[in-house]
């Protein structure tokens, strides 16, 4: 019986929309420059975004391909730990933190997890402590416990992050770091590719619940 990963059973899911989250050569979307963004305010500190709702209805799944560096930094940025310098029309700089929820995956992290599983009642707990918290935090909407998840990790190996957030504020991110990495896009639309957000719960679900 063929075993199929979780990264494969989430691209069999988004095959209807022609998105392959598995492939290592993604459709890269142009994003706007810097100077063309307008300024997000000047407010100095972390901007929070609870999550998928009436509150945020703009919030979304969008996803990208990094290698294993970028894919720590960015994983930093994008979780509130690191700041990126922005800089306003009026030529100032300055340093802003965003906070959304991140997940990440590799498929050096998911080999090594089979390899390493040692089949033990501790790691049965283990994932399925796991599986609860990414339950808990759908349901609640919190990033901090769903964000942990990816904090735990000792990423290796080049891979996917994805990310929660508005497309408007991600673009102003990844237009003002360098090296510039793209969002993957929608092979139909040639826009950013969106992950449902059931999608996204049952594939977090599925990856942390297995070894």
């Amino acid at each position: 019986m063929e075993i199929k990963s979780p990264m494969e059973l989430a691209t069999e899911a988004l095959s209807y929309n022609n998105q392959n989250i598995a492939s290592e050569a993604p459709k890269l979307l142009l994003c706007s420059s810097i100077a063309s963004v307008s300024d997000q305010g000047s407010n100095k500190g972390v901007t929070p975004l609870a999550g998928i709702g009436k509150e945020h209805p703009e919030l979304n799944w969008y996803y990208l391909y990094l290698p294993n560096k970028e894919l720590k930094r960015y994983i930093g940025v994008f979780s509130g730990r690191k700041s990126v310098k922005l800089r306003k029309p009026s030529g100032e700089a300055e340093e802003r933190y965003f906070c959304f929820k991140v997940f990440s995956y590799t498929s050096t992290d998911h080999r090594k997890r089979f390899e390493q599983c040692a089949y033990t009642k501790e790691e049965y707990t283990a994932r399925r402590d796991s599986a609860r918290v990414v339950k808990e935090a759908f349901a609640t909407g919190s990033t901090r416990k769903l964000n942990a998840l990816t904090d735990e990790k000792e990423i290796e190996g080049n891979g996917w992050l994805f990310v929660c957030a508005p497309l408007d504020q991600l673009e102003l991110i990844l237009s003002a770091m360098f090296p510039r990495q793209y969002l993957v896009t929608d092979y139909n639309t040639h826009r950013a590719a969106v992950i449902p957000q059931r999608q996204m719960e049952e594939f977090i679900y599925l990856y942390e619940s297995m070894p």
